[in-house]
């Protein structure tokens, strides 16, 4: 085989690869919990003397970005409303009302003004040469404590305060267990089969087969995602042949979403990592490159409130969709 046929050999089987190569695109969502968490700080006039008087606000403003951090990490969709989120929301003297002159006992009924599914109530204090950070979180609908926690460190040690809050956060999401935010999702599995075999002949008029089968199935929304992928891409000539093939866990951008009674099931691009081997008259080489594959997308009427969508359709001449989700 010349080196022109070679050639035209090689991007032969790269245009027959372009099949399972396309573009993604991004679904709608759903609506999410949201929890209100109400941060305080004191300290006592031994830490006024010794941190100074403002001491207490700094590690309050520490405080509330290890909650947020934590919550966010604990309960992705969950919407974040603190004090001055929540001022916004209903207004600085409609705060005041509901506070009246009982303070933190009213704090459930200004989650439930917001709509807040759940409340989060903590308060780190300064005690000489103590800080004492503690609080719980209450579901809001029934009113109780579903979660409690507590921690302490040095005074003046950044560090041991630092990790005193991140175990605290995380011990107050441990002991809400079930009780906490639920992050409602999509689960289930979405997949798709593609297949191509054709036979003909190059300009030269000698045959070759093209023989490519890609299989890519996913779960979804299950906290442990992860997609199986199996991919072969053969085309075989006279005097010449190359095959990539690739097999495992691929990193798949996928989802589904609902928005204004539209849902959209997408799968793909998915990234992995493939072999090669290319034999052209007598001579043989092999590859391991990176392979982008699939990248589809279909859109279906469903009812705006629908919680369970299945099927299947073939979203081009070799690739066929199929999807089986609930929101759960």
């Amino acid at each position: 085989m010349t080196s022109s046929t070679a050639a035209r050999f090689t991007r032969a089987a790269v245009a027959a690869a372009s099949i399972v190569l396309s573009g993604g695109a991004q679904a709608g969502a759903q609506v999410d919990p949201n929890i209100f968490v109400n941060v305080g700080s004191s300290q006592d006039k031994a830490a006024d003397q010794k941190f100074g008087k403002e001491y207490h606000e700094g590690l309050r403003d520490l405080l509330e970005n290890r909650m947020f951090n934590g919550l966010k990490k604990a309960y992705p969709c969950i919407h974040y409303l603190d004090q001055s989120a929540v001022r916004q929301m209903i207004g600085v003297e409609r705060m005041r009302e509901l506070l009246g002159g009982q303070g933190e006992s009213r704090l459930p009924a200004i989650a439930t003004a917001v709509g807040a599914s759940h409340l989060g109530n903590v308060s780190v204090t300064v005690m000489g040469g103590t800080v004492m950070i503690s609080g719980s979180m209450m579901d809001s609908a029934s009113a109780r404590a579903i979660g409690r926690a507590q921690a302490t460190a040095p005074a003046g040690d950044s560090n041991a305060i630092e990790a005193a809050m991140n175990t605290f956060v995380a011990q107050l999401v441990a002991s809400a267990g079930g009780d906490g935010p639920k992050c409602s999702r999509w689960q289930g599995e979405i997949g798709a089969t593609a297949g191509q075999h054709d036979k003909g002949k190059n300009p030269n008029g000698d045959p070759f087969t093209v023989d490519i089968d890609l299989s890519i199935s996913c779960q979804v929304g299950q906290g442990n995602d992860a997609c199986t992928l199996s991919y072969s891409n053969a085309l075989v000539g006279k005097d010449a042949s190359t095959k990539t093939t690739a097999n495992g866990q691929p990193r798949c951008n996928v989802g589904m979403g609902i928005y204004q009674g539209v849902a959209k099931i997408r799968l793909g691009p998915c990234q992995i990592q493939g072999v090669t081997s290319i034999a052209v008259a007598g001579q043989s080489a092999t590859d391991k490159p990176d392979l982008s594959l699939g990248g589809w997308e279909v859109e279906i009427p469903v009812a705006a409130n629908a919680r369970s969508v299945s099927g299947a359709k073939q979203v081009d001449k070799a690739t066929n969709l199929k999807w089986n989700l609930t929101w759960k």
